[in-house]
C-alpha cells in the first residue's frame, strides 16, 4: 500500500523563516506515490564526474542498411541504463508519448514561448514521456478528460516483470505495513563492522484504538542494500553511528555500532526551488490531454553570461560544458488550470508559515509570534481551498487559468539532514529510528548566487514572448510584485519560493569533484562490509530532471554492479 509521511523543514532563514512541508512517498512504489510520474531523462552532463564504471561507454544498439556496414551505437552506461528503463516502460505499456515543442504550437492552436534570440533558427520539438497512473491523485480527480490515469513505477515496471517471471516472484518478499528502524551489526575475524541485517517494526490496531508494535529482524544472507530515498537513508546511517558530529555519536549507542568518522553523512541535501506565476486566460484554455496530468509546455535550456548579457541556448545534454556551476540551467513548466486549486492556496497562504521559536533562547514572544502565524496559516489556508472548492471559482480556475513554473535546476545551496532523540524517549533504550525526530534543513537560497540565477531565469520569461492566449492577465504576482515586494525578487523569492520534492544527497557517492563522500563506486558504504546504498541519496549535485527515471536507473546500474560481484560476470 502507499502513504507518505510529512517532515517539516527546519526554519529557513534565507526565506525569513519560513517552514516547509517535506512529504515523502512510501510502499510500493516509493516517491512516485506523490509525485507526477513524469519520465524525463537526465542531461548527460549530469554525470560528466562520476566514477568511471557510470560513466564508460557501453554499446546499446546498431545502425545502418544492408548495403552498408553496421555501425554500433554508444553511450555511457548509466545513460544505457535509463534508456533500458524506458523500453521496458513501453514494453508494458506504461508510457505515454507527448511531443512539447519548443517553438511552434505547444497547445493547439496557440503559441506558448518563442525565443527571443532570432538568430537561433532551431525549430526541433523534443518528447516528454509520462508515466499513466492508477494511483488517485488530486491532480487526475480535477481534469476534465479521464481516459488514461497515472501509475507509478511499480505499477509501470517492477509489477510487469515479475508477473512474466514467476519463480523470480516467488522469492521476493514484501513486508507491509513495516519500518526499518536500525541497521544490525556485527564484526569480521579482523575486526571490521559487517552489516547482518536490519530490525523492523509493524504497527497494528487495537480495538481500544492503541497501536501495538511488532518488532522482528531481517538477516541478510549477503548484502543490506538501503533504499530509502534520500532523507531516510541518511538518518539510519547517522542512527547506526556513521557519521561525523553530535548526532551520530548520541545516535550509535548501540554496542554493534561502527561509529565510523564520515562526516559527509546528511551532507549535501538538495531541492530544486521553485517559483510560479499565474495566469487568467480565455475560456477555451482548459485541459486538453487525456492522461489527467497538468502538464501542457516543457522547455529546460540554459543562460549563459557573456559580457554581462545574457544569453539563452537550448539544453544539450550531448554538448557538455565545464560542470554546470557557470551557468543557470531553468526549467520552465506550462501547466493547466487543474491543479490551480491546489497549488495556489499552497503557495499564497504558505508566506505565513514561519517559526521564530530559537530554542535556545526560549523567547516567549517569539513563541507567540510563531503560534500565531500557524493560526492565520491554517485559518487562510483552509478559507482559501473552501473558496476554491466552490462550483463557480473551480470552474474558472479548473478552466481560465494556467501557471508558469520557474524552476532552478542547478542549485548551489546544500543542506542536511540532522537526528534528535525525542525528549520522552529514555536514552537507556536500544535506538530505534521510531525515537527520534528527523531534522530536514534544505537550506533554500541559502547562496546568493541562486538567487542570481533565479533571477535571470524571470526576467528571461519576461522576455520570452507568449503569443499564446493574447488576451491573458497575470493574476499572481503580477502588480503585487511591485506593491508588496518592491519589484525585488530577492524578497519575492524569500517569501513565495516553492519546493519541487526532488531530495537529493545525504550519502553521496565519490567523484572527481567531491572527496567528502559517503559510497564508493559500488555504492558501498565506506569501512562498512556488506552494506549498500541504492537511492537519490547518493547524488552528488542535483540533476536537470524530476528524479524519479534516474533514480531507477541507479538501482538498474547497482544490479549490474552486485551480478558481477556475486557471479564474476560483469554484465
Amino acid at each position: 500500500p502507499s502513504s507518505s509521511t510529512v517532515y517539516v523543514t527546519k526554519p529557513q532563514k534565507p526565506l525569513g523563516n519560513r517552514i516547509i512541508s517535506v512529504p515523502t512517498g512510501s510502499g510500493f512504489g516509493g516517491g512516485t506515490n506523490i509525485n507526477a510520474c513524469l519520465v524525463v531523462r537526465p542531461a548527460k552532463d549530469d554525470f560528466n564526474h562520476w566514477p568511471c564504471y557510470w560513466t564508460e561507454d557501453v554499446a546499446v544498439g546498431t545502425f545502418g542498411s544492408d548495403d552498408e556496414r553496421l555501425a554500433q551505437v554508444t553511450t555511457s552506461r548509466i545513460m544505457a541504463s535509463v534508456e533500458a528503463i524506458e523500453t521496458e516502460m513501453e514494453k508494458n505499456g506504461a508510457l505515454i508519448h507527448e511531443t512539447l515543442h519548443k517553438r511552434g504550437d505547444l497547445l493547439g492552436k496557440d503559441n506558448i514561448f518563442h525565443s527571443f534570440d532570432e538568430d537561433d533558427p532551431t525549430e526541433d520539438s523534443f518528447e516528454l514521456s509520462i508515466v499513466t497512473s492508477a494511483m488517485k491523485s488530486k491532480v487526475s480527480s480535477t481534469s476534465v478528460i479521464k481516459k488514461y490515469s497515472r501509475v507509478n513505477y511499480y505499477q509501470a515496471l517492477l509489477q510487469p516483470l515479475l508477473d512474466r517471471n514467476q519463480k523470480l516472484k516467488d522469492r521476493i518478499y514484501f513486508y507491509a505495513e513495516t519500518q526499518v528502524e536500525r541497521i544490525l551489526f556485527g564484526e569480521s575475524k579482523n575486526g571490521d563492522s559487517v552489516a547482518s541485517g536490519v530490525e523492523c517494526s509493524r504497527g497494528t490496531s487495537n480495538e481500544d484504538g492503541t497501536t501495538k508494535r511488532l518488532m522482528f529482524r531481517i538477516m541478510a544472507a549477503k548484502k543490506v542494500i538501503l533504499c530509502a530515498g534520500a532523507i531516510h537513508s541518511p538518518a539510519l546511517l547517522l542512527l547506526a553511528g556513521i557519521g561525523g558530529g553530535k548526532e551520530s555519536k548520541q545516535a550509535g549507542s548501540s554496542p554493534q555500532g561502527p561509529h565510523r568518522e564520515w562526516h559527509s553523512v546528511g551532507k549535501h541535501i538538495k531541492d530544486h526551488p521553485i517559483l510560479m506565476k499565474a495566469f487568467l486566460c480565455r475560456p477555451d484554455f482548459f485541459p486538453t490531454y487525456s492522461n489527467g496530468n497538468p502538464v501542457r509546455g516543457w522547455l529546460q535550456f540554459d543562460i549563459l553570461k557573456k559580457d554581462n548579457a545574457a544569453a539563452v541556448t537550448e539544453s544539450e545534454p550531448e554538448k557538455s560544458l565545464s560542470g554546470k556551476r557557470g551557468k543557470s540551467r531553468v526549467l520552465f513548466k506550462v501547466m493547466d488550470g487543474s491543479s490551480s486549486s491546489h497549488m495556489i492556496p499552497d503557495a499564497i497562504a504558505g508566506t505565513f508559515k514561519r517559526d521564530f521559536n530559537d530554542e535556545e533562547s526560549h523567547c516567549s514572544s517569539a513563541l507567540l509570534l510563531s503560534l500565531f502565524l500557524g493560526i492565520i496559516y491554517h485559518t487562510f489556508y483552509l478559507v482559501l481551498r473552501i473558496i476554491c472548492t466552490l462550483p463557480p471559482i473551480q470552474w474558472t480556475l479548473s478552466r481560465c487559468t494556467a501557471q508558469v513554473l520557474i524552476c532552478l535546476l542547478n542549485p548551489d545551496s546544500e543542506g542536511q539532514i540532522k537526528i534528535e532523540r525525542k525528549k520522552k524517549i529514555p536514552n537507556t533504550e536500544v535506538p530505534l529510528l521510531s525515537h527520534y525526530d528527523i531534522i530536514v534543513d534544505p537550506a533554500y537560497l541559502e547562496q546568493e548566487s541562486d538567487i542570481e540565477r533565479l533571477e535571470s531565469a524571470w526576467n528571461t520569461l519576461d522576455k520570452v514572448s507568449c503569443s499564446w492566449l493574447p488576451k491573458r492577465a497575470e493574476i499572481f504576482p503580477g502588480y503585487l510584485f511591485h506593491w508588496l515586494w518592491n519589484s525585488s525578487l530577492k524578497r519575492f523569492a524569500a517569501d513565495m519560493v516553492l519546493p519541487y520534492f526532488h531530495w537529493s544527497g545525504g550519502c553521496v557517492i565519490k567523484t572527481s569533484l567531491r572527496k567528502d563522500y559517503v559510497v564508493d563506486e559500488d555504492l558501498k558504504v565506506c569501512g562498512v562490509k556488506n552494506l549498500h546504498v541504492c537511492d537519490a541519496s547518493i547524488l552528488p549535485d542535483s540533476i536537470s530532471a524530476p528524479p524519479s527515471l534516474t533514480v531507477t536507473s541507479i538501482g538498474y546500474t547497482a544490479a549490474s554492479i552486485f551480478h558481477k560481484e556475486l557471479t564474476g560476470k560483469r554484465e
